[in-house]
């Protein structure tokens, strides 16, 4: 008699939790529902961090778009060639060397 005494209280237990975990799941409307005691345990000891710095992928290609933007202020972007080769649109200056003499 004892042993079926617990089996239902046990049951009647197991029940009252399955319904809270079913109303915390009903969350209001564009509210989030909130972790769980053993997720919030199993955290440990973490500090706070920026909402940016909590998405890895995010993170990275925020970094990216920031490295773009400095290495354009360091290379020019090539041009595409429109048509048939129309010689130098500046013109050739005389004065300036690249090249090195032999001898």
């Amino acid at each position: 008699d004892a042993a079926a005494a617990s089996a239902a209280a046990s049951a009647a237990g197991r029940d009252e939790a399955r319904r809270e975990l079913e109303a915390g799941d009903m969350a209001g409307d564009g509210d989030k529902r909130e972790a769980g005691r053993q997720i919030m345990k199993n955290r440990g000891l973490t500090r706070e961090r920026k909402k940016i710095d909590r998405n890895p992928r995010a993170k990275n290609r925020e970094k990216y778009r920031r490295a773009v933007i400095k290495r354009k202020g360091q290379v020019r972007d090539a041009k595409a060639q429109e048509g048939a080769y129309g010689g130098e649109s500046s013109g050739i200056n005389q004065n300036v060397t690249h090249s090195r003499r032999f001898g």
